[in-house]
């Protein structure tokens, strides 16, 4: 199986904005954008993906958006999915994916609003990891 990603460092939790902080690192190995990637079947496992909101400025759905994104992106959307199967109210639980702040890196910023904790955070993380590797990135290689 390929790996996404290669690091995570757990950067800060900030209690009053119920704010956790990441750096993820993406495995050069895997594509940086969704463009190659087939995500039906992450969308069939997780079908409220479909009803997330993306705030890219293009005014379409995260359906439309997940095919034509940064995989880093489609990570974060589905660790957000995660934080409200974990219980975390639809209108509180959200993320932010940064660019990085190099050409060519594979350091991304991840925030996730919502979240009880780092740890919390970091094992929805990790879940999102795992699912996006064996539902996305495993199906590259069929």
């Amino acid at each position: 199986m390929r790996v996404l990603v290669t690091n995570i460092v757990p950067l800060l939790y900030d209690e009053q904005l119920q704010c956790a902080s990441f750096d993820v690192y993406l495995h050069p190995d895997i594509p940086k954008t969704t463009h190659a990637l087939d995500v039906n079947t992450l969308f069939e496992c997780y079908p409220d993906l479909r009803r997330h909101r993306c705030l890219c400025g293009k005014h379409r759905s995260f359906y439309d958006e997940a095919r034509q994104t940064e995989t880093v992106h489609l990570l974060e959307h589905l660790a957000v999915e995660l934080l409200t199967l974990s219980g975390v109210a639809r209108d509180v639980a959200r993320g932010e994916t940064g660019i990085p702040t190099k050409k060519g890196d594979y350091r991304y910023r991840l925030r996730f609003y919502g979240a009880e904790s780092l740890q919390q955070m970091g094992k929805l993380l990790y879940q999102a990891i795992e699912d996006i590797e064996n539902l996305v990135i495993s199906q590259k290689n069929d």
